[in-house]
């Protein structure tokens, strides 16, 4: 469950929206609806939004672990003309190792398993090494303690007066706790 509080701002109607679209994004990624989150996400850069191709609840299953224990609180948004800053604390969990755990577990099953037809066959693999992947990053949502850090949020405003988020790799990546999400395809 995401928790958002908010603190400080510049004040004024630009910033207050800007600080609204930064929240409702955090939210919409928390709940895990991508749909919703791709409407507060600059279409230049929404690319950044992982996904899980054809599988709606291995996505669902991802981002409730991503975000369990997430919080995040608005600690000031500055706005000059059409770009907009939202500075956040956020509280989430550290998956920075999940990765490596995954690789390294997807690695010892391929090699113990090289004449099974799970191997062969390359659906049937990636399969498993995704399962193995949210296995990883659920072991650490239920075990590990939340860590604290600040992000900040950049905004623009579109041709329609609607602030977007400037999404980037390395925001995901502080979003996500320090997983870079791959561009998983099944």
């Amino acid at each position: 469950m995401m928790m958002l509080s908010m603190s400080t701002g510049s004040g004024g109607p630009d910033s207050d929206a800007a600080q609204a679209a930064a929240e409702d994004f955090l939210h919409a990624m928390a709940a895990g609806n991508i749909q919703e989150a791709v409407n507060y996400v600059d279409e230049d850069t929404v690319s950044h939004i992982a996904t899980i191709k054809d599988d709606e609840e291995a996505t669902k299953t991802l981002y409730e672990n991503l975000f369990d224990g997430f919080e995040a609180e608005t600690v000031a948004v500055g706005t000059k003309n059409n770009v907009a800053v939202v500075k956040m604390n956020i509280k989430g969990h550290d998956f920075s190792e999940a990765q490596k755990a995954a690789e390294d577990e997807a690695y010892k099953y391929i090699t113990s398993n090289l004449e099974s037809d799970e191997v062969k066959d390359k659906d049937k693999l990636a399969d498993k090494c995704l399962e193995i992947y949210l296995e990883k990053i659920s072991e650490i949502s239920k075990e590990s303690d939340v860590t604290e850090s600040t992000i900040y949020v950049p905004l623009v405003l579109d041709g329609h007066n609607q602030w977007r988020v400037l999404l980037n790799q390395e925001l995901m990546k502080l979003i996500t706790g320090n997983l870079e999400l791959p561009n998983v395809k099944k």
